[in-house]
Formats: structure tokens, C-alpha cells, sequence
């Protein structure tokens, strides 16, 4: 038994209700249940094309740490980036984001602040121009169906 989300496949973590398991590993996000990853399989959308443009070039190390992201995605191993403002934290992760819709996944990018939210917004419509982006907030909700 796998969890279509999260992967999970513990199966100290998956619960029966009206006989049908789900995932308590990642239930924060709702649930889901196993026998939906039929549904959520077939919806994705392979976007072979996708790419994104920086105005300028990364350094070494966040090339490095670039591509580590990746890999821990495509491993489905959880990342965390710590550094301070203005070190390219965001332009890091575009590879990933990039790979992960050309595979047909969706991607949400979640900050705490609003106005954050709405500066990265206009940061990924720039550098990815032919994607289908939302952005949703507190008090603002775009179409949910993009990219």
C-alpha cells in the first residue's frame, strides 16, 4: 500500500474508514484516500516544454545545492533551505519546479506573508512565461486548476 500524495508506505500510518484506507502521514494536507490514485494518477498533465529564464547565472553553490533539490524530489526526500534574504533561495528551486511539471505534477510555492506571496507571484510569471500560475492568499482566489 502506497500513498499517492506523500508516498508513504507505512502501514502503521495508513486508517480504515467505511472501508477504505487513507493516509494519516499526511493528513494535515486532507485526506486522501488509497484507492484514489487511479484519479490522481490519470489527472496529471505532462508538460514536456517547461523551462524558465534567470537573467542571470547561479553561482557554484547554489547550482549544487539546485541540483540536490531535485534529487531529493525525484526521491521524494523532504528539503529545507536556510539562508538569509536576497541569497537566491527562490531562483534555487526552479529547477525543481521545473522538472516537477514537466513530469506532470503541480507545484505550490506557500510563504507565510502576503505580501510575499504576491511579489514571488510576479517572480515566477517573469521567469516562467508559458505556465499557467495562480496565486491564492488570504481574502484572494485565483482559478485552482493552473499549473
Amino acid at each position: 500500500m502506497e500513498c499517492p500524495r506523500c508516498h508513504n508506505t507505512n502501514v502503521n500510518k495508513f486508517y480504515k474508514i467505511n472501508n477504505r484506507y487513507y493516509c494519516r502521514n499526511c493528513i494535515r494536507f486532507s485526506r486522501v484516500y488509497i484507492d484514489e490514485y487511479a484519479s490522481l494518477h490519470l489527472s496529471k498533465q505532462i508538460s514536456h516544454n517547461v523551462y524558465y529564464r534567470l537573467p542571470f547565472e547561479l553561482s557554484s553553490m547554489q547550482k549544487k545545492i539546485s541540483e540536490t533539490l531535485k534529487v531529493n524530489y525525484i526521491h521524494h526526500k523532504n528539503s529545507i533551505v536556510l539562508a538569509v534574504c536576497g541569497s537566491g533561495k527562490t531562483e534555487i528551486v526552479f529547477d525543481t519546479i521545473a522538472y516537477a511539471l514537466s513530469q506532470g505534477d503541480k507545484v505550490c510555492f506557500c510563504t507565510p506573508r502576503k505580501e510575499i506571496c504576491k511579489e514571488l507571484y510576479q517572480r515566477f510569471i517573469e521567469h516562467f512565461q508559458y505556465l499557467d500560475i495562480s496565486l491564492i492568499y488570504g481574502g484572494h482566489l485565483e482559478k485552482l486548476d493552473s499549473q
